[in-house]
């Protein structure tokens, strides 16, 4: 709301409004409910393959970068839930950290328990322009038809939710 407000200023000059527009633009991307965007990914074997062709599966899309100590914290909180991997062993979710930028060198390097999927973007500069990932780490919870339930989640958030669904 305000960055409409803001956009409707009429002393705003053009670099902010273009600014405020693409703000506003991935703000309203990948919603609670709609289809997420596609993007294309590499696995470490180098096979290619994008988010609508992985198993009808839910998925936890985590975007983060090993250089980044939050993301290093979250990786070990999740790699370490019962939950997560409870949710895991019975095909209720599967994990797929996704790296966003241009340095292999540091994706290849870095390790994540066996049981998650390790890709990396084939356009991470398009990626940016799909997915709001101005914050990292930032996880997505998408359902089996691939459309958001949680967008840019803390993970005690995503925990939680696995967990009310193992209940039912």
């Amino acid at each position: 709301m305000m960055l409409r407000y803001l956009l409707n200023d009429s002393r705003l000059d053009s670099l902010s409004r273009n600014r405020f527009t693409n703000q506003i633009r991935l703000l309203n991307q990948n919603l609670p409910g709609h289809q997420a965007n596609n993007f294309e990914f590499q696995f470490s074997d180098g096979q290619i393959s994008d988010l609508y062709r992985l198993s009808e599966v839910p998925v936890l899309l985590y975007f983060n970068n090993p250089d980044c100590e939050a993301c290093k914290q979250t990786t070990q909180l999740l790699a370490g839930s019962e939950v997560l991997n409870t949710a895991i062993k019975a095909n209720d979710v599967q994990v797929v950290t996704v790296y966003a930028d241009r340095d292999l060198t540091m994706w290849q390097s870095v390790q994540f328990p066996v049981t998650w999927k390790k890709v990396n973007s084939i356009h991470p500069d398009s990626l940016n322009v799909l997915y709001d990932l101005r914050a990292i780490p930032c996880m997505y919870l998408l359902d089996s038809q691939k459309r958001v339930v949680i967008k840019d989640g803390l993970a005690d958030e995503i925990l939680l939710y696995l967990k009310q669904m193992q209940k039912l």
